[in-house]
């Protein structure tokens, strides 16, 4: 399904622009090293990458829609440069990001220490005891811009 929709967007764009398009900008994610974490069929069955992640990592044995639209850009469409960045969580101030938790963390840690308790961490023993890495907005944003306008950067994936 995601890829259909790259490819309806992209067919569209470049019949728009009249072929003007040369460059877009492909953000996946964490299920490029981790798998298809949230599906429950493949619980406790998931082969993952080892921290730390590294662009050039063979792709993991699941079906991955991340990989699909990497694979759609680079072979129907081989004239239009696509880096790709590979985020897992962003993070960073929004007046529109009601989900953020490496600031909620931060305002609890500090309540906690401004009222003398304990600072108990509030998810599961998953989240505790696992790898877990997350993206500024502006270093995304830097690095997106950088790799736009990089010769050496065409068609290149980079972990952020």
């Amino acid at each position: 399904m995601n890829s259909t929709m790259l490819a309806n967007v992209l067919n569209a764009l470049k019949s728009a622009t009249l072929s003007r398009l040369k460059h877009i900008t492909l953000q996946t994610g964490t299920e490029q090293y981790f798998g298809p974490i949230l599906d429950p069929s493949l619980e406790g069955k998931l082969v993952h990458q080892v921290p730390p992640f590294k662009e050039d990592l063979d792709r993991l044995p699941y079906p991955n829609f991340y990989c699909t639209l990497e694979d759609l850009v680079a072979s129907d469409f081989p004239s239009i440069t696509h880096p790709v960045h590979r985020w897992s969580i962003i993070i960073g101030a929004s007046s529109r990001s009601v989900d953020n938790i490496l600031l909620t963390l931060s305002v609890y840690a500090t309540i906690c220490q401004y009222q003398g308790l304990p600072f108990r961490y509030p998810g599961n023993k998953y989240t505790w005891e696992h790898f877990c890495d997350m993206s500024d907005t502006r270093v995304l944003a830097e690095q997106q811009i950088w790799a736009a306008v990089t010769y050496g950067a065409k068609n290149q994936a980079f972990k952020c």
